[in-house]
């Protein structure tokens, strides 16, 4: 095997060795995780040798470095041009992706149920009162009570758990079902207060 530089990042060292993949316990040969023989130190690998790209790049980079020292309004030019960039990402107004594809939105304000152009802008405005307080709909699992998907517990029953509504029909559904729900809980409640007078 030919030898090459292996050397140390702390104690400069340079030594030839045979370089091996596995690890031999040998003087003359390096393996990774090899310690420096004459400090110790874990920063202890094989010298790699400067190639002529190398080298160009490194005169690309002190060419860059000797335009920016001889003129310095390169420099300032350079950061003008990258805070108007960094500030146009940041300050662009943003208007909604809107795509074709509509969806169920609740109004918060007026409670009505309504088809929308799905988009990045939240709340979106209600067609029935013009509040912007649309959120996407979505039904309550335990008393079928419609309302917002973004609000975590039901206003109603305070169950967490919900499923988001698609269509009209599902939400007529949800609010019959909700209606019966009340029914019975009404019933309930009618009996208890029946029974507790007995």
């Amino acid at each position: 095997m030919a030898l090459r530089d292996v050397a140390c990042e702390d104690c400069n060292v340079v030594l030839p060795m045979e370089i091996s993949s596995f690890n031999l316990d040998k003087p003359n040969v390096w393996y990774p995780g090899k310690k420096c023989p004459m400090c110790g130190s874990e920063k202890f690998f094989p010298v790699i040798a400067v190639t002529e790209t190398d080298r160009q790049q490194e005169q690309q980079q002190e060419s860059l470095k000797r335009r920016l020292l001889v003129n310095p309004w390169t420099g300032v030019a350079a950061f003008i041009v990258t805070i108007i960039v960094v500030l146009a990402i940041v300050f662009w107004p943003r208007h909604a992706a809107e795509t074709s594809e509509k969806a169920l939105f609740y109004c918060e304000k007026c409670h009505k149920v309504f088809f929308a152009k799905n988009s990045l802008q939240r709340p979106v405005k209600c067609p029935e009162c013009g509040a912007r307080a649309g959120h996407r709909a979505a039904v309550c699992t335990k008393c079928h009570l419609v309302h917002s998907y973004g609000q975590k517990r039901c206003p109603h029953c305070g169950s967490v758990d919900r499923t988001p509504l698609a269509t009209v029909e599902q939400a007529a559904k949800a609010m019959k079902d909700h209606e019966e729900y009340l029914k019975l809980e009404r019933e309930m409640v009618e009996g208890d207060g029946s029974e507790q007078e007995e």
